[in-house]
This record gives C-alpha cells, sequence and structure tokens, in this order.
C-alpha cells in the first residue's frame, strides 16, 4: 500500500520535473505526419481495378500485413492470420504481398514530400514524418515581398525574396498554422493527382501529437493542433493514452488498472507514477501528459543499415513466424536495390509478448542484396530462437529484420 508520505514526496518530485519538461516545451514548429490509407490494399486496387469496392487483404492464409476498409467492417486486420480473416469475411479475397510495387508508390509519395522538406524521415513504406518550419517561412517571404516589397516606389522590379532584406521570415503565429494547414492538404491533393490514392494527415507542434493527429479524420482527411498551448492542453486532455505511440496493448491495459485512460488521468495521477514505474518510464509519461515531444525531424543521410520492423498481435505458430520473416526479408532486399547498396551481417530482432526484447545476427562471407541468401540467413537465426524455447511456443509481438 502506498502512503500518503510516499504520494506528497512523489508529486513534488514529480512537479520539480514537470517544471523542467515545461521549460523545454517548443511551439515553434509545423511538424507533419503522412499516413497512406491501408496503403497496401490500395495499391492493389489501383492496380486491379476489378478489386475495388470488395473487401480485401494483403498477405497469405498464414498472417495479413493489411486489409482495406471494406474488409475492417468484418474485423480483418492487419497481423491476423489470413484463415481467419475468411472465417470473419468469407467473400473476402486475399492478394499476396508485392514490395517492389508498394516501394515504387512509395517513392513517388517521398518525391512530392522532399520538395517540402529535404530531411524528412521516412517511419515505413506508408508513413513519413516532415517539418514544414523552414519552408514556410520561404512562402511567407515570398508572399510579403510579392504583395508589399515589389509594390513600394523604391523597389526593384526583379528583386529576388531570398535576398530581399525589407521583407521579413518571422512569420505570426495564426499565419504559420493556417499556411501549414493549407500547404499540407496541397500536398495530399498532389499524392493522390500522382498516385490515385489518398492519404491522411496530422498537423501538430511536435512529432508525438502529429501522429496521433493523423488518426483523427481517417481516411482522406486531416486534422491541426494549433500552435499554443491552449490547443495542445485541450487535445491532450481528453487524449486516450492507448492513443500514444509508445504505449502498447499490455501498457495500455496496467495504465487502466489504476485508473489511468487519458492523458489527464495520467497528470492526475502523477503522484503514483514514479512509484509504480522506473524513472525512465515516469518521465516518458509525463511528457505525453502534457503533450511535449520532439521537433527534430532528420534523415539518416549516412546509412550503414537498411531495416524494416512490424508490431503485431500475438504470432506463436512456426510457419506464421516464418512468413512475417519473409515479408520483412523482402521489403529490406527491395530497399537494398532501390538504394544499389549491399549488406553483410544479417539482423533478427524480435520482442516477445512479455516484452523481453532480442537480437540475433549472422555476418555473411560476402556483402549481397540476394534475396534468397538473405531470406535463408534470416530463417536459420528465427528457427534457432523457435529450437531454444521448445517445447513451448516463441510468442511475438515484434519482428524486424
Amino acid at each position: 500500500k502506498i502512503t500518503e508520505a510516499e504520494r506528497s514526496a512523489s508529486l513534488k518530485k514529480m512537479n520539480i520535473l514537470c517544471a523542467s519538461l515545461e521549460a523545454e516545451r517548443d511551439l515553434s514548429h509545423s511538424i507533419v505526419h503522412i499516413d497512406m490509407d491501408a496503403f497496401y490494399a490500395a495499391v492493389e486496387m489501383e492496380d486491379n481495378p476489378k478489386l475495388k469496392g470488395k473487401p480485401i487483404a494483403v498477405g497469405s492464409s498464414s498472417m495479413l500485413s493489411t486489409s482495406n476498409y471494406e474488409a475492417r467492417k468484418y474485423g480483418v486486420r492487419a497481423a491476423m492470420p489470413g484463415f481467419i480473416g475468411k472465417k470473419l469475411c468469407p467473400q473476402l479475397i486475399i492478394v499476396p504481398c508485392n514490395f517492389k510495387r508498394y516501394r515504387e508508390v512509395s517513392n513517388k509519395v517521398r518525391a512530392i514530400i522532399e520538395a517540402y522538406d529535404p530531411d524528412y524521415s521516412p517511419a515505413s513504406l506508408d508513413e513519413m514524418y516532415f517539418d514544414l518550419t523552414e519552408y514556410i517561412k520561404r512562402e511567407y517571404k515570398k508572399q510579403m515581398h510579392l504583395n508589399v516589397c515589389l509594390k513600394q516606389e523604391s523597389a526593384v522590379m526583379d528583386a529576388s525574396y531570398e535576398v530581399c532584406q525589407s521583407c521579413s521570415m518571422n512569420v505570426p503565429r495564426e499565419e504559420r498554422d493556417l499556411l501549414a494547414y493549407n500547404i499540407v492538404k496541397e500536398i495530399r491533393e498532389k499524392i493522390c493527382a500522382v498516385t490515385n490514392l489518398t492519404a491522411s494527415a496530422g498537423i501538430a507542434p511536435n512529432v508525438m501529437l502529429a501522429k496521433v493527429c493523423s488518426d483523427q479524420n481517417k481516411p482522406n482527411g486531416q486534422y491541426q493542433i494549433l500552435s499554443t498551448l491552449e490547443a495542445v492542453n485541450s487535445f491532450v486532455c481528453s487524449m486516450p493514452v492507448k492513443k500514444v505511440s509508445g504505449i502498447g496493448p499490455v501498457t495500455g491495459q496496467i495504465l487502466n488498472a489504476i485508473g489511468i485512460h487519458t492523458c489527464w488521468d495520467m497528470w492526475e495521477k502523477r503522484d503514483v507514477i514514479p512509484i509504480l514505474f522506473k524513472e525512465s518510464s515516469a518521465d516518458f509519461y509525463m511528457r505525453v501528459a502534457l503533450g511535449i515531444g520532439s521537433t527534430v525531424v532528420k534523415s539518416d543521410h549516412v546509412r550503414k543499415s537498411i531495416g524494416t520492423e512490424q508490431t503485431f498481435r500475438e504470432i506463436s505458430q512456426p510457419e506464421e513466424l516464418r512468413t512475417k520473416c519473409q515479408e520483412l526479408c523482402q521489403e529490406v532486399v527491395e530497399d537494398l536495390k532501390l538504394r544499389n547498396m549491399v549488406g553483410k551481417v544479417v539482423v533478427l530482432k524480435y520482442k516477445t509478448t512479455s516484452f523481453d526484447s532480442h537480437t540475433r545476427n549472422h555476418s555473411l562471407p560476402y556483402h549481397t542484396a540476394d534475396e534468397e541468401v538473405i531470406s535463408n540467413t534470416a530463417r536459420k537465426l528465427l528457427d534457432a530462437e523457435i529450437a531454444a524455447v521448445a517445447p513451448k511456443p516463441l510468442c511475438l509481438r515484434l519482428m524486424g529484420m
């Protein structure tokens, strides 16, 4: 039982932490998270119009990677065995994965985003983060130059806004928020024009909130949190903790069990959090409660590795695990080929249902981008892990390659 003295001491400690976190708050950025709608399924329907309007899923009978919105009405979801999907929706059409094609379409989307932020950060084939702040400053200065500077009698008509000393890049907060919203709408329209696919977007002062926002008006919509403390607090106050990236189903259940369902609950119960959780978790939870997140969006210009990972519902059947491993290898190989790169060390990463993380690797005698070599090596690593816990099953919720 937690005593009143413990709670009082803990509350003082958390208030000091929250004051220091508040000093870090940065509302000067316009961070965007783009999330393509049912991406794999949408690509398949675009390539085969006969599939449109029908419930489809992408994957195999052992594991589904995604499903379209028609299939989701029946409860068909990603990381679900295909045969269960068929039971939920007998008319479900399962299409095999085609990562090469998904990568091609993803690159078209990335090319559009790169024009607005060269340092954009792809989270996966269908998700990208980027920072519009500098682009907005340039656009604002350009508008000021055209509407004010060039209309003055002393102005040189062909003067470039980039070198003009009269117009400012200091964008008023209201103007920055409005420009961000309209630019994101423009980006989504360009994505649709180029790919004939829809995208949803979240716009917020930081990465964490942008991610949550992109799910607010799905599909084919966008949602914005204005760059004010009041707007952030209003949104965060009712935000379910399970919506936050980094809080999974198990952690969500633990928080719910102690009465924390929303971020406001997390703030109200900040006195017990450091008693029940380790220090790093307490720091993370307080950042969530305050709506404070990173404003840094940077791509990895010097690539030392190529990888991908997926979180899913529990998988324990060996064949389902091998199918997932194969899919991840295919995606990595496509990425290697598109970047004209080769690798020498195959790394298998996985997380069990009890949240234990493990990494296994094998060094090849030569560099390669050959799918068969990489897949066979990865499968041997996986099979060794399955054998290590036998006769118990290897129950995973995340796998990476």
